[in-house]
């Protein structure tokens, strides 16, 4: 996937006018999530993801597939 250079300065654009701190957040993530993916590779698992007892969140959970990855040296799991 080609780099969406356009696609993230556009998103970036509405998470900085964002009225909450909810809408800021996703608007990061999806910056995150499609600067990773556009690499070979890697892919969003999760997003939002709560642990079982409810304490923590994981914004982003990545796949880093050690076969077709440009990033080896970057864990196979990526949380964000």
């Amino acid at each position: 996937m080609p780099y969406p250079h356009k696609r993230i300065a556009k998103r970036l654009a509405e998470g900085d006018v964002a009225k909450t701190t909810k809408a800021k957040g996703a608007a990061l993530e999806d910056v995150v999530s499609w600067t990773f993916c556009s690499l070979p590779g890697l892919r969003v698992l999760k997003r939002d993801f709560i642990d079982t007892a409810g304490g923590s969140e994981i914004d982003l959970l990545l796949y880093n597939d050690p076969r077709s990855t440009p990033v080896p040296f970057l864990s196979e799991y990526l949380m964000i």
